[in-house]
């Protein structure tokens, strides 16, 4: 069966293999995805037809990606036909009992506790531009949720090109007598310089991008995604120095926290959006409301982002249960781990970092006074015989 995968942001063919021992990838992918190889050039491979393989390097820890389910597996670089990536008998058997419908060309099975559905390429009535899958909470218990999910599977879908035109347009407002901004573009090494070149080209066919001369310009970044796949960012730093400021206020994000307790929590969307309910016929009733908007509107979401019918999710660094809210794990564990600070500087950011969970500390005020006073002009001086705090 073909599976459409994404490695490093970048779409391909994988076959699912249950007779091969090994996992494959197309050797010019190494280069192009910028992937890490150990050479073994005494290694060869023996395909179906008996013929053997010169492999072209060994990439280990390469991530994946199959609809919203991530995997790192070790590939072999070899000179592949059609296909972009063979997955092996080691790979189907991680992911524990399948059901196979090969009629229908589709496989289920349970990973993590959520059941998914994982549906070929050429299967009947599907769209193929991108990967049908279901992740949904099993303790649930409820199908009605899958068959929500189906009705608004667009929304889950690639977007291709902007939105609907509405009725404003957005302008951004510079100070008087500002002459154009233009920065000139930062050094990339060739991988950045071929990955840039690679979305550009890929936003040009779906609109979302124009050719221009206009006598503005701003670098571009690449930063890494969880996944290892690259975001675009456009470093606007400059220009917005000399843009005039939209003033209107922002939520508490305390007074949202607030609102969520004992509520099933969908957060759905890429900005950290989350919808609440008291009840499951509630929570679908909302879910609904929501993705009928979005579907309205032309928007889309991303299903590896999306954790719909959940009763635990992580929120805006915290972690929202029926249970009330709770300090994220991660995060504790970032200020447990902090570096002894050297300098004033580096303990005000200690401070700033644990003083965002003082809500969750009972006398947090008084056990962080005698580093406050650390603060103080000319005052820093630890003492590691006293644990670093005077008078401690």
């Amino acid at each position: 069966m073909l599976l459409l995968v994404t490695v490093r942001g970048q779409r391909l063919v994988a076959l699912l293999d249950s007779g091969s021992t090994t996992n494959f990838i197309h050797a010019d992918l190494l280069s192009r995805l910028g992937l890490t190889t150990t050479p073994h050039p005494s290694l060869c491979v023996l395909v179906g037809n008996g013929d053997r393989v010169p492999c072209q390097g060994v990439a280990r820890d390469v991530v994946l990606t199959i609809g919203s389910e991530e995997f790192t597996v070790t590939c072999f670089g070899i000179t592949l036909g059609e296909f972009d990536l063979i997955l092996d008998v080691e790979f189907l058997r991680t992911l524990g009992p399948i059901l196979w419908d090969f009629e229908s060309l589709c496989m289920t099975f349970t990973r993590r506790g959520r059941r998914i559905l994982w549906r070929g390429l050429g299967a009947p009535h599907i769209d193929t531009k991108a990967p049908s899958t279901h992740a949904v909470a099993a303790s649930t218990g409820q199908p009605l949720l899958d068959r929500l999910l189906l009705q608004f599977a667009a929304v889950f879908n690639e977007p291709c090109g902007l939105p609907l035109a509405r009725p404003y347009d957005h302008r951004i407002h510079l100070l008087p007598a500002t002459a154009p901004v233009t920065i000139r573009p930062y050094r990339y090494p060739q991988l950045q310089k071929d990955e840039l070149e690679r979305q550009c080209s890929a936003m040009l066919q779906q609109g979302i991008i124009r050719p221009s001369t206009s006598s503005f310009s701003a670098p571009v970044l690449l930063v890494r995604k969880p996944d290892n796949s690259w975001r675009f960012c456009i470093n606007y730093h400059t220009l917005n120095a000399k843009t005039s400021k939209d003033k209107f206020p922002i939520p508490v994000v305390d007074e949202l926290l607030e609102e969520l307790h004992g509520a099933i929590s969908s957060r759905s969307w890429s900005y950290a959006r989350a919808t609440t309910s008291s009840s499951w016929t509630e929570h679908l009733q909302h879910v609904v409301v929501v993705l009928r908007a979005l579907q309205d509107h032309h928007l889309h979401l991303k299903r590896s982002k999306c954790s719909i019918g959940a009763s635990l999710v992580a929120y805006l660094g915290h972690v929202i249960s029926a249970r009330g809210v709770a300090m994220d794990a991660d995060k504790v564990e970032t200020v447990a781990s902090w570096p002894v600070p050297r300098s004033a500087r580096a303990l005000r950011g200690f401070l700033g970092l644990a003083g965002y969970y003082r809500k969750f500390i009972r006398n947090f005020g008084i056990i962080a006074a005698p580093l406050m006073r650390l603060l103080r002009r000319d005052a820093f001086a630890w003492d590691e015989r006293r644990g670093g705090i005077p008078g401690a």
